[in-house]
C-alpha cells in the first residue's frame, strides 16, 4: 500500500475562508485543483461579482442567460430544497436582504445589485430551466446561491477528489462541512459543532456525509445591525439568538435544512424521516438533539 500523508490548506473564497484537508498518496495535488474548482465555483455564484451567473440571471430583465451547467444545477438543487423544506429555504429573499443593508461584501468593497422591482417569491416554480445551459427567471425575482451554494461547491469538490484518487477529503467552507472517503480506506473525520455565539457546544464524528450550521446572527455588516437571510423570524424574541446544525449525506441538503430546523415551529418535524439528524440551540433554552443525533456525537 502506498504512503499516505495528509495536507490541508485554506484560503480566501465565497465569501468566507474555506479549508481542504486530504489524505493521499500526493495530497497537495488534490488540495490545489480543489481549491481551484472552489474559485471556478466562486466566479460562477457570487453575487457580488457582476459577472457572475447568479448577477446575470438576476440582470436579464426575464431574459433567458446563458450558464454554466454547474449552474443549472445549483437552481435544481435550489428548487428541490425548496419543495422538500417547505418553503423555508428561499433563495428568493435578497430584496429583504437590501433592504436590511447586506448589499455589500463583508470581505470587499463589492456590491450585490438586483432590479428595483425584485420581490421575495414563495416558491420557484417560475424559473425555467430551458436547456443544459439557458435560464430565465422573472424581470422581479432574484436568486442568491449563499450557504446552498456553499454547500453544493463544498459537494462537488469533495466528489472529484474522491474520484481523482484521494482516500480521504474534508472541504470546510465557512462551517460548512463535507467528508467522504473512498470505499477501500476507513477514516473517520471529527467536526467541532457550535452555536450563535460560536462557542464549541458539541463534537461528531462522520465518514461520508456533511454538517452545516446556520445562525440568525451570521452577517453583522455594522455593530448591532444584523443583516440575515434567516427573515422569517424576525420579529421573533430571539432573532439573533438561534442556531441549527444538520447532519446529511451532502452539504448542499445540510445546509437548506438548517432553515427548516431554525424556524419551524417543530424543528425536527420531516427530517428525521429523510435520514438526517439536527441539533437546535436557542439562547436560554437547552440544546435540542433530534433522535439519530447521537449516533454521530462523540
Amino acid at each position: 500500500m502506498p504512503l499516505v500523508l495528509k495536507y490541508s490548506f485554506s484560503q480566501p473564497t465565497m465569501g468566507t475562508t474555506a479549508t481542504i484537508t486530504v489524505l493521499a498518496e500526493h495530497p497537495e495535488s488534490h488540495v490545489g485543483r480543489g481549491m481551484q474548482m472552489l474559485a471556478e465555483l466562486h466566479y460562477l455564484w457570487s453575487r457580488f461579482l457582476s459577472a457572475s451567473d447568479i448577477s446575470r440571471i438576476n440582470a436579464a430583465n426575464g431574459a433567458p442567460t446563458f450558464v454554466s451547467p454547474h449552474t443549472i444545477h445549483l437552481i435544481r438543487c435550489m428548487r428541490a430544497a425548496n419543495v422538500a423544506t417547505k418553503g423555508f429555504y428561499n433563495p428568493t429573499l435578497l430584496p429583504i436582504q437590501h433592504q436590511m443593508g447586506d448589499a455589500t461584501s463583508l470581505h470587499t468593497n463589492d456590491v450585490s445589485r438586483i432590479s428595483p422591482i425584485a420581490r421575495p417569491y414563495e416558491n420557484l416554480d417560475a424559473i425555467d430551466l430551458i436547456d443544459a445551459q439557458h435560464v430565465r427567471i422573472p424581470a422581479d425575482m432574484s436568486l442568491d446561491a449563499g450557504g446552498i451554494g456553499k454547500g453544493l461547491a463544498a459537494d462537488l469538490v469533495v466528489n472529484q477528489l474522491l474520484r481523482d484518487g484521494a482516500l480521504s477529503v474534508s472541504v470546510n467552507i465557512g462551517g460548512d462541512v463535507r467528508v467522504g472517503c473512498d470505499s477501500t480506506y476507513d477514516h473517520d473525520w471529527n467536526i467541532e459543532v457550535t452555536d450563535y455565539t460560536k462557542t464549541v457546544v458539541n463534537a461528531v464524528s462522520i465518514r461520508n456525509g456533511a454538517i452545516a450550521t446556520s445562525s440568525s446572527n451570521a452577517r453583522v455588516s455594522a455593530p448591532g445591525h444584523i443583516s440575515s437571510h434567516v427573515l422569517r423570524i424576525a420579529n421573533s424574541d430571539d432573532v439573533l439568538k438561534r442556531s441549527a446544525s444538520v447532519i446529511s449525506s451532502e452539504a448542499m441538503w445540510a445546509e437548506a435544512w438548517t432553515k427548516y430546523v431554525m424556524l419551524s415551529p417543530h424543528p425536527f418535524a420531516d427530517l428525521e424521516d429523510t435520514g438526517q439528524s439536527a441539533m437546535l440551540a436557542v439562547e436560554g433554552k437547552p440544546l435540542q438533539f433530534s433522535e439519530h443525533w447521537k449516533e454521530f456525537s462523540l
